[in-house]
């Protein structure tokens, strides 16, 4: 019986020590530093999650659907799964569960980069450009946690209607508005000095100094015309435009 017990007690610990091992690489293969197979099937789950994403990335459509679907089976809470699932379905022509797929992964994450970016370009190519700027300004909260961020602010810039909507936004503030600023200045001169006097007039109340180096940064790259339009409001009331130092 002792024998049993003791063999019984190994047989566990032996268990535990592979549960282990598993779960400590699935953890490491989540930085990145571990190859993705040699996480053990069983254990994969931050591991799928990078294998599916490759796949919706560069993989077959079919790929990346059935490891998507595989990953939300595991993890179904994540809202970056969901996404992860609807942009492959999407690849794989699966325009309407695609979309239903990434809404609701989206409204499981307002603060989760990859559904703020699905949800971003699935409103921008639906025309709903009010939600596209909305998921926009979302993502310029934290503006380096987003790679696509210039890519993404220079598709909405482009469409006239996505340039009313982020005025609108700019009117209407937040903890964004400073970040768009300093960021935005330095991409489209004509889009943002268009944006930014048109929230003007409707009403916006920029930190000065952030709108001061904005203007001073266009007069610098020889805009000066853009600038004059940003150097606006009670900003510009009784102080002198500023110059190029």
């Amino acid at each position: 019986m002792t024998a049993l017990r003791r063999m019984g007690w190994g047989a566990l610990i032996l268990l535990l020590a592979v549960v282990t091992v598993g779960t400590e690489l699935d953890r490491e293969s989540r930085k990145g530093d571990l190859p993705v197979a040699l996480v053990p099937t069983p254990f994969r789950s931050f591991a799928l999650a990078r294998e599916a994403a490759t796949a919706v990335k560069a993989g077959s459509a079919e790929q990346a659907l059935e490891l998507s679907r595989r990953l939300v089976a595991s993890r179904p809470m994540p809202a970056e799964n969901l996404v992860l699932l609807g942009l492959a379905e999407f690849r794989s022509n699966r325009i309407r569960e695609g979309n239903l797929t990434v809404q609701m992964g989206a409204r499981r994450g307002w603060r989760d980069r990859a559904a703020q970016e699905g949800m971003l370009r699935i409103a921008f190519d639906a025309g709903d450009f009010e939600e596209a700027a909305g998921r926009l300004a979302a993502l310029w909260i934290v503006p380096e946690s987003s790679p696509n961020l210039a890519q993404l602010t220079s598709q909405v810039l482009a469409a006239q209607p996505g340039r009313a909507a982020l005025a609108q936004r700019l009117a209407s503030g937040g903890y964004w508005v400073d970040n768009f600023m300093r960021g935005v200045s330095q991409q489209d001169p004509a889009a943002f000095a268009e944006v930014v006097s048109t929230a003007a007039r409707q009403g916006a109340r920029f930190d000065c100094a952030v709108l001061e180096a904005a203007t001073r940064n266009l007069v610098q790259r020889d805009h000066e015309a853009e600038a004059r339009l940003v150097w606006t409001g009670p900003c510009a009331e009784g102080h002198p435009f500023p110059e190029s130092r």
